[in-house]
C-alpha cells in the first residue's frame, strides 16, 4: 500500500508575524532574482553616500557589473590615502592594467557624482587621447542607467557646453537660480582634457581633480632633450594649476598621475625623484628564485615580444606571478622597483 503523501500548508505571513522576523531570515526568504535587486541597491547606496574607497568599490561594481581588481583597490587606497596627506598619488602600471579605466575614466565620474560643483582637468600626451577619456566619463553621466541610479540628480548642462571644449553639469537638486548662484564665479568646466601642450589647458585651476595619464608617448620621449621639454611643462605649467589649502599648504586638488615608464628622464622619473608624491608600482612581473611558490620560467630570447626594462624583465629568469600584483613604496622610499 502506497504511503499517503503529507501536505504542507503554505505559511502565510502575517504583519506581526513579519515584524519579528530577523533581517537574515527575511534574506533567506528572498528569490535569487530578488537578491540580486537587493545587492545592487546596496551597491548603489554604498557609491552615493560613502566618498571612501569602499563607496569607489560599490560604484565600479555597480557600472561594470563586475569587482574592482586587488591591485586597482590597492591604488584606489593609496589615492584616498595620499589625498588625506594633502599630497599627490604617482602611480607606475603596466599597459592593460586598467589603470585608465579605473582611474581616469571611472574614478573622475565618481568624483563628479560627489562633487559637481567642483572642476576637473585631464591631461594626457595629446588632445585625441585626452578626447577619449573625457568622452567616455560624458557617456557614463549622459547615457550609463546606473549612473542614474546612484547620481540621477547631476545632469549634463548642455546649454553650459557639452563636448570636448568642456563639459558642464549641473545639480538638479537645486533649483536653476540656486544652481547658478552657487557656480558663480567658475569659469572653467566641469571636465575638460588636452595633450601636454594644448591650449586647452591655459587658464585652467582644477579644484576637483588633475589627472595626468600617459602624458609621454614615443614623439616626446624620442630622446633626452624631449623628455625634458615634458618635465619642464609639467613641473611649471601644469602641476603649478593646482589648488593648495591656504593655511596648511596641503593639496585640496585631488592630484593623480599614472601611466608606464619610458626612460629614466621622463615625467614619472622627475616626479618620483622628488618625493613629494606617494609612489606605488604594480609591475607585470617580478624576478623570483627557482622552487619558489608561484613562480613560472620566463625566456624572451625567442619571443617575439618586447618587455620594458623598467617594469618587467629581460632574458631568462625565474618570475613571480603573484609578488607581481602589486607593489607599493612610501612617498621617500628610494628602492626601484622592476
Amino acid at each position: 500500500m502506497a504511503k499517503k503523501k503529507t501536505i504542507t500548508e503554505p505559511i502565510i505571513y502575517t504583519d506581526e508575524m513579519v515584524d519579528k522576523l530577523t533581517a537574515e531570515e527575511h534574506i533567506a526568504k528572498l528569490t535569487r532574482e530578488e537578491k540580486e535587486a537587493l545587492y545592487r541597491w546596496a551597491l548603489a547606496e554604498s557609491a552615493r553616500r560613502w566618498d571612501t574607497p569602499v563607496g569607489f568599490a560599490a560604484f565600479y561594481e555597480f557600472l561594470y557589473r563586475r569587482k574592482l581588481p586587488v591591485h586597482a583597490r590597492a591604488w584606489v587606497e593609496a589615492m584616498y590615502r595620499a589625498h588625506e596627506e594633502g599630497v599627490g598619488l604617482l602611480l607606475w602600471a603596466w599597459r592593460g592594467s586598467w589603470k585608465t579605466t579605473t582611474l581616469s575614466v571611472t574614478f573622475l565620474a565618481f568624483r563628479i557624482g560627489h562633487e559637481p560643483h567642483k572642476t576637473s582637468l585631464v591631461v594626457c600626451a595629446n588632445d585625441d587621447s585626452a578626447n577619449k577619456v573625457t568622452a567616455a566619463i560624458a557617456e557614463i553621466i549622459e547615457n550609463n542607467p546606473a549612473w542614474k541610479s546612484v547620481f540621477g540628480r547631476i545632469v549634463p548642462h548642455k546649454e553650459r557646453g557639452w563636448g570636448a571644449e568642456g563639459y558642464w553639469v549641473r545639480d538638479t537638486a537645486l533649483e536653476p537660480p540656486a544652481w547658478a548662484e552657487k557656480q558663480a564665479g567658475v569659469v572653467d568646466p566641469t571636465l575638460v582634457g588636452g595633450g601636454w601642450n594644448s591650449s586647452r589647458l591655459i587658464g585652467k585651476h582644477p579644484t576637483g581633480v588633475l589627472n595626468i595619464d600617459d602624458i609621454h608617448d614615443e614623439r616626446n620621449s624620442i630622446s633626452e632633450r624631449e623628455c625634458q621639454s615634458v618635465v619642464v611643462k609639467v613641473s611649471e605649467t601644469i602641476l603649478p594649476t593646482t589648488i593648495r589649502d591656504k593655511d596648511s599648504g596641503k593639496l585640496s586638488t585631488w592630484l593623480n598621475v599614472i601611466g608606464t615608464p619610458w626612460s629614466e628622464t621622463d615625467a614619472y622619473h622627475y616626479l618620483k625623484n622628488t618625493g613629494e608624491m606617494e609612489f606605488v608600482s604594480t609591475p607585470v612581473m617580478v624576478e623570483g628564485n627557482e622552487g619558489d611558490e608561484d613562480c613560472v620560467y620566463f625566456d624572451d630570447s625567442e619571443a617575439n615580444i618586447s618587455i620594458s626594462n623598467k617594469l618587467g624583465v629581460r632574458g631568462e629568469k625565474w618570475v613571480n606571478l603573484e609578488q607581481a600584483k602589486i607593489s607599493i613604496e612610501g612617498k621617500t622610499s628610494p628602492k626601484e622597483t622592476v
